[in-house]
């Protein structure tokens, strides 16, 4: 993995790591003043990825990036405010060039299905050729807090916006609504995100044929039933019979979610759960140590909360729709779990998000039939996708603080499963109750867009 690469060979967008003091121009002839400062600061980019790319986003200081760029510590503080600052003008750089990039792929020669596909192939290129950009714009931008969460949430609206005309210009899409846009990024998102942090760049572009018919394989969901709204969810507090871990957890929780992850010190933390540092210390290592066992704690409650009613179907459909159902509304009721599990999880890192992603895959196991998940390689990408689809729709909701929306969300949920297992009717009868699915796993692996 890149953490064991020596920065100094980290090949960036803006030059091989080690050859950045080398680009270093001087004040003078064919040297304006502008052209010395956009070589700095291009070299101070270049410094970052790098640092970023081997040894993280807090680990990295400023003393790091002006040795590798070769700029001396004055001439940083002219370009940035900090660190943060900078990490927020490489972020916007990288987010820059992969949207306009997409863009003249949408906007080239072609029907809307190649242009789509070629959009898609050529990002998955460019992720694969310049791995440690690809790495710091979509995995670590999420550890430096509002440096990389701000440009990173605004380039991924940008990106749901083209992805919402791209699919309205395809035959018979044209009524595609933006949620089902905005999942469709979400879920390639994750694909990306899943394998940019494994170092399997090579791999993006061998999965992008089956990436696209997932991406572009939506039917308009028709007759699909409205959600319902609930009230303005309110957290509880009776602690009677809970254990101190748990209040510890909770209180953790409530902490990370007023102040965020990447911010919330111990004495926070000790405060809001009413003990000492030294008993947090007893109970867990450090922050991170405390965030993964929330995640075990809350992953458990919310096992609780899904699969009882959920087995209680006859048919696997209807069960992941009730199930989803159990979700939002343990989301709703429990808004410091709903922060950590949604928002600040990917701030903690992708640990974490593996960490997260288990209770999920606990439900996904237990009531999709193995025949259906593994009957092909378009199955497999379909629920992969299909899970960061749905993890894209929570986000946007529980960062906007709009709780009370998520059981709106259900149906639309369940379509992005259900629907490229066994097709978009098949889906929306099942959701909707007026229907039944195909009785036979075998039939549900066959059928596809």
């Amino acid at each position: 993995m890149s953490s064991y690469v020596a920065a100094e060979m980290v090949e960036t967008p803006w030059g091989i790591a080690e050859e950045l003091r080398s680009r270093r121009l001087r004040p003078g002839p064919g040297a304006t003043r502008e052209a010395v400062a956009r070589n700095q600061r291009e070299r101070l980019f270049g410094a970052m990825v790098a640092s970023t790319a081997t040894k993280g986003y807090r680990g990295t200081t400023v003393a790091d990036l002006i040795s590798l760029a070769g700029v001396s510590r004055s001439s940083f503080y002219e370009h940035f405010e900090d660190k943060g600052d900078c990490f927020r003008a490489v972020i916007e750089a990288l987010m820059e060039a992969g949207l306009a990039l997409l863009r003249s792929q949408l906007d080239g020669p072609g029907n809307p299905k190649e242009r789509g596909e070629r959009a898609l192939r050529s990002f998955l290129r460019l992720a694969s050729g310049q791995p440690a950009a690809a790495r710091v714009g979509l995995v670590d931008a999420y550890s430096a807090g509002a440096a990389g969460l701000e440009p990173i949430n605004k380039a991924f609206e940008d990106a749901c916006c083209l992805a919402h005309d791209a699919l309205r210009m395809l035959p018979g899409k044209g009524s595609t609504p933006e949620e089902l846009s905005r999942a469709v990024i979400g879920g390639l998102h994750r694909v990306i995100y899943i394998h940019l942090y494994r170092g399997e760049g090579e791999e993006l572009l061998r999965r992008c044929t089956d990436l696209w018919e997932w991406a572009s394989g939506y039917e308009p969901p028709r007759g699909l039933p409205a959600g319902r709204r609930t009230r303005r969810p309110v957290e509880r507090q009776d602690f009677a019979g809970r254990d101190q871990h748990e209040q510890i957890i909770r209180g953790f929780s409530r902490a990370v979610a007023a102040r965020g992850f990447s911010g919330v010190t111990l004495p926070q933390i000790a405060a809001e759960t009413g003990i000492s540092n030294a008993t947090f210390y007893q109970h867990f290592e450090n922050k991170n140590d405390a965030f993964l066992a929330a995640l075990d704690l809350s992953g458990a409650q919310l096992i609780a909360a899904t699969l009882p009613a959920a087995r209680r179907e006859r048919e696997w459909p209807a069960a992941l729709h009730r199930a989803l159902e159990g979700l939002c509304r343990f989301l709703v009721t429990e808004p410091a779990f709903a922060t950590l599990r949604a928002v600040e999880v990917y701030t903690a890192g992708p640990e974490a998000l593996a960490h997260r992603d288990l209770a999920w895959e606990t439900i996904i196991e237990e009531l999709i039939p193995e025949e259906v998940r593994t009957a092909s390689d378009a199955n497999r990408t379909a629920l992969e996708a299909s899970t960061g689809g749905v993890y894209a729709l929570l986000y946007e909701k529980v960062r906007k603080k709009e709780l009370e929306k998520l059981q709106e969300l259900v149906p639309m949920l369940s379509y992005l499963v259900v629907a490229p297992l066994i097709g978009g009717d098949a889906a929306t009868e099942a959701i909707a109750g007026t229907g039944a699915a195909p009785q036979s796993v075998h039939q549900l692996a066959e059928r596809h867009f």
